[in-house]
């Protein structure tokens, strides 16, 4: 038995005109992971709980499906389209996802299922929704240490959501939902799962510290693609193995120190500030000499009263000004040599 794919022209025609069962399934909302298709009979002949020979399933976009036969099952398909069930030929697999690991690991879940002499009691469809799932919100409920590059070990709080992609749907059933009479809610797997998933954070965000890309905390929500990649890598291997989903991205909204560490911080800031204030200050004044070195460039010491003047003649008594070389800074007469004798500075 297994899926055969049709090629209709009018899905509604042949629904009409050919097919006395079928299944069917809307479009799966953001919540709903799993539901149970929609059994339509058009004949009084069939029994909800087998499916006949020739019954078709309709796969809508972004949905797969599983048939589950006693429990187990039996054939998979994640590629929207029209499905005849055929008792007499073996379980197939459609899969259009480009991930060669996937797909692999679904074929050797779907073989591991045996076949041989099963009378068919119960069997069911299940629409599988192969959407991302989007908007799954996680916080911080106590601080945890963050080895921040400017302000070193501090106690960080954050909050933010992320998403997640069935990619195994056969994992996702046999492990985790089983057989149900209706639907299954993504609030559901994500509670189970998220104790795993702060573990992973934690991790990814040591990552991100002062020992791996050095960010400080506030710069953390600006590196949502680094943390998804680091998420990915410490999830990945065992979400698809034991739950059969896979991260799609990590966003973190808002980081926050608590509050001893704010008041670290603010001690830091204030030091920084400081420093960097005595910096320009500093800096200013050695701006300031190289002003007054330079407005003294052409001034000159009277001999006689010890003025400074910047003519020929000295404002205090008169005296000429002297055309030998006199030191601009303490005002001593040079006679040879590069420097002043009196006060060691360069003669230029």
């Amino acid at each position: 038995m297994g899926l055969l794919k049709a090629v209709l022209t009018s899905v509604q025609e042949t629904l009409d005109n050919q097919y006395k069962e079928y299944f069917y399934c809307d479009s799966l909302d953001n919540h709903v992971l799993l539901k149970r298709g929609q059994f339509h009979q058009l004949n009084n002949h069939s029994a909800q709980n087998v499916i006949s020979d020739g019954s078709m399933i309709v796969v809508n976009a972004g949905q797969g499906i599983i048939v589950v036969e006693n429990g187990k099952v039996i054939d998979v398909s994640l590629e929207e389209g029209v499905y005849i069930w055929n008792t007499s030929t073996t379980p197939s697999i459609f899969n259009e996802d480009d991930s060669e690991s996937i797909s692999k690991s679904i074929d050797e879940t779907l073989r591991k299922v045996s076949f041989g002499g099963i009378i068919a009691k119960d069997q069911r469809i299940y629409y599988v929704n192969m959407k991302e799932i989007i908007n799954n919100k996680f916080g911080s409920l106590l601080p945890i240490p963050y080895n921040d590059p400017k302000y070193l070990s501090i106690y960080i709080k954050y909050y933010g959501v992320f998403s997640f992609k069935v990619v195994n749907p056969i994992v996702l059933y046999e492990n985790i939902i089983g057989n149900i009479k209706d639907e299954y809610l993504k609030d559901d797997l994500v509670e189970m799962c998220m104790g795993e998933f702060y573990a992973a954070l934690d991790t990814a965000l040591t990552n991100l510290g002062a020992g791996g890309e050095g960010l400080q905390f506030n710069e953390i929500p600006t590196k949502q693609r680094e943390l998804s990649k680091l998420m990915s890598h410490c999830l990945d291997d065992d979400w698809i193995k034991t739950r059969g989903i896979q991260i799609q991205s990590v966003g973190i909204i808002k980081v926050t120190p608590d509050q001893k560490s704010q008041l670290k911080i603010d001690k830091r800031d204030e030091e920084l500030f400081k420093r960097d204030d005595m910096s320009f200050y500093d800096m200013q004044s050695e701006m300031d000499h190289s002003i007054t070195v330079e407005a003294n460039h052409d001034t000159w010491v009277c001999p006689q009263c010890q003025i400074v003047n910047d003519g020929n003649f000295c404002k205090e008594c008169g005296m000429k000004r002297d055309k030998k070389i006199y030191c601009r800074y303490c005002g001593t007469k040079v006679e040879d040599g590069k420097y002043c004798s009196h006060c060691g500075s360069k003669i230029e």
